[in-house]
């Protein structure tokens, strides 16, 4: 656990990383922590294999947060398409978890805010 009391990516369980790793099409090689937010969870921009950025937060199916990142998820893909909000990779829900990514943003854009 970072000093901020999140948890890092690497402290994730194993099968939720693999699944989010499959739903993003791509190995995370790097990651960046932002602050903010009401969990202890992870939460920052991963660095993909191929050098594309995505916001992502995540936290161990335990957590008492993990009915809050499923209902954003929710949320936000029923926002109409004219919101200027980002539009999530399907949550990722393994036994080991619960992970969302907004859509991908260029790497000298702001993250958005949690």
């Amino acid at each position: 656990m970072h000093a901020s009391g999140r948890r890092a990516w690497h402290e994730l369980p194993r099968p939720l990383v693999e699944e989010a790793e499959r739903r993003l099409g791509s190995a995370v090689r790097g990651f960046e922590e932002r602050r903010g937010g009401f969990s202890y969870g992870v939460l920052g921009v991963a660095t993909l294999d191929g050098g594309e950025r995505v916001f992502v937060k995540a936290v161990p199916a335990d957590s008492g947060h993990a009915a809050d990142y499923r209902s954003e998820a929710i949320v936000a893909a029923a926002l109409p398409a004219g919101v200027p909000a980002p539009r999530f990779v399907s949550p990722a829900r393994p036994a080991g978890g619960c992970c969302s990514a907004p859509t991908s943003r260029p790497a000298g854009s702001r993250t958005p805010p949690t």
